[in-house]
């Protein structure tokens, strides 16, 4: 049996002995054709090779990447027309911003949006800005992900990881 080893089809592994075999897509059959490979792909009664299937770990792989990089680009908040950076660093300042705002009601903050713009904020909106916008943006970013690494299982068809997270 030989299956296609990458998404391209240029590798494909001859699975009675692991063998990673160089592939020609075009032809269909071993870049080797007067050699060992060849003859062996022969005997085998030349089959085409199954269908390249992506590892689950890949895959989760793949989505953890994606999500760390939507949270990275930062959640784009429709009130202060602002995109607010929310990698795992700033997520601590994030809470730790709203805690602080949360014991002061009368204090100001300075808050540095994405784009490196200071805008000035009240307590209350730092509160409204972080617990009813980022903070659950962030979660709904974070179970999107879980629910696409959920729904793939090794050899059905990889679903497209860059649709349908929160905005």
């Amino acid at each position: 049996m030989y299956q296609f080893h990458n998404s391209d089809k240029t590798i494909v592994n001859r699975l009675s002995d692991n063998a990673c075999i160089p592939w020609d897509a075009v032809n269909n059959h071993p870049l080797d054709v007067h050699g060992y490979v060849y003859q062996q792909w022969v005997a085998d009664g030349s089959p085409t090779p199954d269908s390249y299937v992506l590892p689950l770990q890949v895959f989760h792989q793949q989505v953890d990447a994606y999500r760390d990089n939507q949270l990275s680009s930062g959640y784009v908040d429709k009130t202060t027309k602002k995109t607010y950076r929310c990698d795992s660093q700033s997520i601590g300042m994030w809470t730790l911003l709203a805690s602080s705002a949360a014991s002061d009601a009368n204090a100001k903050f300075n808050v540095i949006t994405a784009d490196n713009t200071k805008i000035l904020l009240s307590a209350k909106e730092v509160v409204e800005l972080v617990h009813k916008r980022i903070v659950p943006w962030i979660s709904a970013t974070t179970h999107y992900a879980h629910q696409l690494k959920d729904s793939y299982v090794e050899g059905d068809s990889v679903p497209d990881i860059t649709v349908g997270w929160p905005t």
